[in-house]
């Protein structure tokens, strides 16, 4: 369950991407996410329930937060 006062786009503004670390994500929806080339998919550390999903326009990889982890 989410809170009311939690911000999708601002914590995605404020996450890095897994992979160039660009700052920055952008909210998109499922379809976004599942279409993505699985080259271009982030495969989630752990399953969160309920999550949001995110891409960066700097390298167009899409990710399931909170499920991912920046090394």
């Amino acid at each position: 369950m989410l809170i009311n006062s939690f911000s999708p786009t601002a914590t995605l503004a404020a996450a890095s991407c897994p992979r160039c670390a660009h700052q920055g994500l952008v909210e998109v929806d499922w379809e976004t996410y599942r279409e993505a080339p699985s080259h271009d998919r982030h495969e989630p550390k752990a399953t969160m329930d309920p999550s949001i999903y995110g891409q960066c326009h700097a390298c167009r990889m899409v990710v399931e937060w909170p499920g991912y982890t920046v090394p």
